[in-house]
């Protein structure tokens, strides 16, 4: 049985949370890295939402410069795929169902309690 996901999460990231804790019962430090990289994700997520509608350059005090939102973006996608790694998900696509496919077998095949 899974874990709920935690409610603050975006349908993506909650999709991929129930994948990764369907059948694998995650430590409670496997818990809090998957949750630190959906949050990592909708963080970046929703960065990316700005910059496609306010673009990725702004004006400036001194003329036009990065939008801030940028590095956001940057950071967070960076952490999201730092703490994949740690979870041996790196190989995880956008896609909600190859993702969750991903996320089961490697779960599985690092952990070796799948059912």
């Amino acid at each position: 049985m899974s874990a709920p996901p935690p409610k603050h999460l975006s349908a993506r990231a909650k999709a991929f949370w129930g994948a990764a804790t369907d059948d694998f019962d995650l430590t409670a430090t496997q818990g809090e890295i998957l949750l630190r990289a959906l949050e990592a994700g909708d963080r970046a997520d929703q960065a990316r939402v700005v910059l496609d509608r306010e673009g990725i350059v702004v004006q400036g005090r001194d003329g036009p410069k990065a939008h801030p939102a940028v590095q956001i973006e940057l950071t967070n996608r960076r952490a999201q795929t730092t703490l994949l790694e740690k979870l041996g998900l790196d190989d995880a696509t956008d896609d909600e169902e190859a993702a969750a496919k991903t996320a089961a077998r490697l779960l599985a095949r690092r952990s070796g309690r799948g059912r």
